[in-house]
């Protein structure tokens, strides 16, 4: 009997996009090629709610068990709009040795080329707050220099001590 990878089963695909009013879906049906969308309220109040409303929606209209999805993708512009609007928790960042700029740094590009007053918005996650730590993966994967576990320890302390509500990686 061959073996059936994940990829190669046929079944139905649901993305979900939380959004501050509204919650999206698309359903793809792999097996027909057909494609549903639907809408529904997010329920801020009670999160997960509105994927459940809309899983029980997606069932109630295309006559598709929940169970019969194969693949579930989740996004969320309100994590996006948190983010960007600076009101969610305050975090700190580890990155490997060399790259703790790079959020200072972005793209270098002035918001309005001409503007010689124009400013690049301050990073995300301040300077003081980004921890470097030695460690490097290459672009196929493999390791070029092992993680530090006393770096990260190191890390771990200074986002402690800045009393910080949680913290994020790029290595």
């Amino acid at each position: 009997m061959p073996v059936l990878h994940l990829e190669q089963a046929m079944g139905i695909r649901v993305g979900v996009d939380i959004g501050g009013t509204f919650t999206d879906f698309c359903m793809l049906d792999e097996t027909t090629g057909r494609l549903h969308a639907l809408k529904v309220l997010s329920t801020p109040a009670k999160p997960g709610q509105d994927v459940l409303n809309g899983i029980e929606g997606l069932s109630g209209r295309y006559h598709v068990p929940a169970s019969a999805i194969t693949t579930f993708t989740h996004g969320t512009t309100v994590g996006i709009n948190t983010i960007i609007q600076r009101k969610g928790a305050r975090l700190a960042l580890c990155a490997t040795r060399g790259f703790a700029d790079v959020l200072e740094i972005a793209r270098l590009r002035m918001p309005e080329v001409l503007n010689l007053f124009s400013r690049l918005p301050a990073p995300l996650i301040p300077r003081d707050l980004v921890f470097e730590v030695r460690g490097r993966v290459l672009a196929d994967g493999s390791e070029l220099e092992p993680l530090s576990e006393a770096d990260i320890k190191a890390a771990i302390a200074g986002a402690r001590e800045a009393k910080v509500d949680g913290t994020s990686s790029v290595f």
